[in-house]
């Protein structure tokens, strides 16, 4: 829908009248217009027009083509990473993929899209080619470069996240952590940050790198300032468990670890508690001898929100 269009089906709903929603500064015409989609309008008219219809920014764009296809895109990724055999969905994904490859411009978003596709199916479908190192290590360039991460930014990492070596995490780790403005961002872009600060330290357990793993729970809980995200707490408190744990083998920590894991239980999380279990076995029984993740998708869903 157009920006007309969703605010006149907004105000007709509600049985509201033109002269109810516009601007205080806006004449009955333009407004008329606007709706019409005959007339644009700036953001500070868009804003004083919704608290009119009392309707947020979110639900308005949610009607808008703005975010339409991208919408569809992960509609259709979610679904495929859900029923990897489903032939008829392959088949739509593909598409996206075989795109995305045969152009040699792509969007940011577009880019984005890529190496979810990537990373997740590529372990799956014979169709799909796994990311190499030097990909990694263009998009570790990538981000090292920027000024001030956004919202696909934050996406293509999270999926590169469990792939990085300690050295490229320490290239880019002050670029994504703590988020710059977290006040200001999208509940999304929070959720793909929490989630590359998880990852991140995941991955240096494996490797067996516990100073940098360390370094980066410290990082980690710099990030929700606002104590919105318990998920996300407990997770980085375990990941502290663990590591004190794998350094120390202190049993008080193996005991946080399983009442953290009981816990997810009586909520009935058991995916994570299984993710968690194997994490545990793998990493007590390795003792930090290093574990590669290249040929794994744990221990992320790529487009998966909290």
């Amino acid at each position: 829908m157009k920006t007309g269009e969703i605010l006149r089906f907004f105000r007709k709903n509600n049985k509201q009248k033109q002269k109810e929603v516009r601007p205080l500064e806006m004449s009955l015409s333009v407004y008329s217009r606007i709706e019409s989609d005959k007339q644009s309008m700036n953001f500070e008219d868009l804003q004083q027009t919704l608290e009119g219809l009392c309707i947020t920014p979110e639900e308005f764009i949610a009607f808008s083509d703005a975010d339409y296809k991208q919408r569809k895109f992960i509609e259709l990724f979610n679904y495929c990473g859900s029923h990897l055999e489903n032939q008829t969905k392959k088949k739509q994904l593909l598409s996206y993929y075989n795109l995305y490859i045969s152009d040699n411009n792509l969007s940011l978003t577009s880019y984005s899209n890529l190496i979810a596709i990537k990373r997740f199916f590529g372990v799956h479908w014979d169709e799909v080619e796994q990311l190499k190192k030097n990909e990694v290590q263009d998009i570790v360039n990538y981000i090292s470069n920027r000024l001030f991460l956004t919202y696909y930014d934050y996406n293509i990492l999270l999926n590169i996240s469990s792939l990085l070596s300690a050295e490229q995490s320490n290239a880019i780790i002050h670029k994504a952590l703590p988020i710059k403005k977290e006040n200001k961002r999208s509940r999304k872009t929070k959720v793909f940050a929490y989630n590359i600060a998880r990852n991140l330290i995941t991955a240096m357990l494996y490797e067996g790198e516990f100073q940098s793993a360390r370094k980066y729970i410290e990082l980690a809980k710099m990030q929700d300032v606002e104590l919105a995200n318990y998920n996300y707490r407990m997770h980085i408190q375990y990941l502290q468990n663990l590591l004190d744990y794998l350094e120390t083998g202190n049993a008080k920590y193996h005991e946080k670890i399983m009442h953290y894991i009981h816990t997810l239980e009586d909520i009935g999380d058991h995916t994570t508690v299984n993710d968690i279990n194997k994490e545990v076995r793998s990493l007590t029984h390795q003792k930090g001898n290093g574990i590669s993740l290249w040929n794994d998708v744990h221990p992320i869903t790529i487009i998966k929100e909290d």
